[in-house]
């Protein structure tokens, strides 16, 4: 079966070797001239730069077993036990987040009442509608919680405000749990069970890695691999202009195809011509992604982690930051510390500033809150800018994925991937794409 895939971001790039395993016959579109969407890794000056997504966290999944597949295993570069610190901005100062039972009750993030108010919990009634991410934790766990934890949670995983998203879309597990359990703590514990009695039941295999992973080169190693893997089914800088039905197929850019994969963004469909693909609407959020590089005794700020992360109640121009050289080796020359700022999402609406002013924002909340020496100055800086950076997953997204699946359903040659389908991550965008072939291939077999 030739099949076209139209997109190479790494759904389209896994969705085109899926097919490509199966011993069919993908075609992988490409507007732009290297693969990997949002993935991209730079190397400059002696600095590693991530634009995109800048680490993966282990989990046993279909991309780890992908990167088996590829030889790209043995690669992983691990994150450093540093990695494991993660902050938020509490008074213009980075408070350790919590990450467990008595951290948590000794935390200075949340007031006495607010951490009295969690033991509650199991005892608030669930609620079967759909509601904002904000109302749900509000509801469940306190609103203290909300402004000092999930805010700047759901702005560093979404670049989104909690507030417009629906947790039903973007946190389905958690109301799962509440459905299952009628808490979080009662559903958790179940789930907990069930996962303790399913390994019990399984052989036992070698203890399996856990935290967060990336390579020297940057995760733009994984799309590289792929291409490499897909060599000449991948077309590069081959925008897709035109889609139309032709007979039992499609024609893309005017080439017969018996089946289609799309991982185009939402926001792309309807500049396709022969208005093929559905009516959608999925909201993007802006982002700013600004790399600044310090020496190293100019810094005397806590820097010993992942990041911090900026809630919202804090009233600051950046969203949060990662503390890049900590969390991976060889990402900055010695005796230099390179930090990722995180500046737009939904947060902040309205155009992005210019690159001056991002570079004058990001080097100006960078310097206050890691206590960098007056005068010091960064020793490298770099601006990218992603009009489209995330799907925001608010009220409606449910629908729309229901539509998608019964749009599938009579279009049995066409399947959507995507990382507004299964989640926004890496792992999930990935699992989108083998998904989505494994769902065309099954229908057409």
């Amino acid at each position: 079966m030739n099949v076209a895939v139209l997109g190479a971001g790494i759904s389209g790039l896994a969705a085109g070797w899926r097919l490509q395993q199966l011993g069919h016959a993908p075609t992988v579109y490409e507007a732009d001239g290297e693969p990997g969407g949002k993935i991209r890794s730079r190397r400059m000056d002696g600095y590693l730069l991530e634009l995109g997504p800048n680490a993966i966290q282990r989990s046993g999944d279909s991309l780890e077993r992908a990167l088996d597949a590829l030889g790209l295993a043995p690669a992983c570069l691990d994150a450093t036990p540093a990695g494991k610190n993660r902050f938020i901005c509490l008074d213009g100062q980075p408070e350790p987040l919590p990450m467990g039972p008595l951290a948590l009750f000794r935390t200075r993030l949340l007031s006495g009442k607010a951490k009295w108010r969690l033991l509650r919990e199991p005892f608030v009634a669930p609620n079967p509608d759909d509601e904002s991410v904000a109302a749900f934790f509000s509801r469940r766990l306190g609103p203290e919680v909300v402004t000092r934890m999930i805010d700047p949670f759901v702005s560093g995983v979404f670049a989104g405000d909690p507030e417009q998203l629906s947790v039903s879309a973007a946190f389905p597990a958690l109301k799962a749990l509440e459905r299952e359990g009628g808490s979080l703590f009662r559903g958790g514990l179940k789930a907990w069970r069930r996962k303790r009695k399913s390994a019990a039941r399984q052989p036992r295999d070698e203890p399996r890695k856990r935290g967060m992973f990336s390579f020297r080169e940057g995760l733009q190693e994984i799309p590289a691999a792929l291409a490499r893997a897909l060599g000449e089914s991948l077309r590069l800088n081959t925008p897709v202009a035109n889609l139309t039905p032709a007979g039992d197929g499609w024609q893309v850019n005017g080439e017969p195809y018996e089946a289609l994969v799309s991982t185009l963004p939402v926001t792309d469909w309807s500049a396709i011509n022969g208005g093929a693909f559905p009516a959608a609407q999925v909201d993007y959020a802006k982002m700013a992604v600004v790399h600044l590089a310090y020496p190293a005794e100019a810094v005397s700020g806590r820097t010993d982690g992942f990041g911090m992360l900026i809630p919202s109640v804090e009233q600051r121009a950046i969203l949060g930051l990662l503390y890049s050289s900590s969390l991976f080796e060889g990402r900055a020359p010695e005796g230099q510390q390179l930090f990722t700022i995180f500046i737009g999402g939904q947060r902040h609406t309205g155009p992005l500033p210019g690159t001056d002013n991002l570079l004058r924002i990001a080097a100006g909340e960078t310097e206050d809150l890691l206590q960098i020496a007056a005068g010091a100055g960064p020793a490298f800086s770099h601006v990218h800018i992603w009009q489209r950076a995330i799907p925001q997953y608010g009220f409606g997204h449910t629908d729309f994925i229901r539509g998608l699946e019964e749009f599938e359903r009579g279009h049995l040659n066409w399947a959507f991937a995507g990382n507004y389908r299964q989640g926004i991550s890496v792992a999930a965008a990935f699992e989108s794409g083998l998904a989505a072939a494994d769902r065309l291939a099954g229908r057409l077999e």
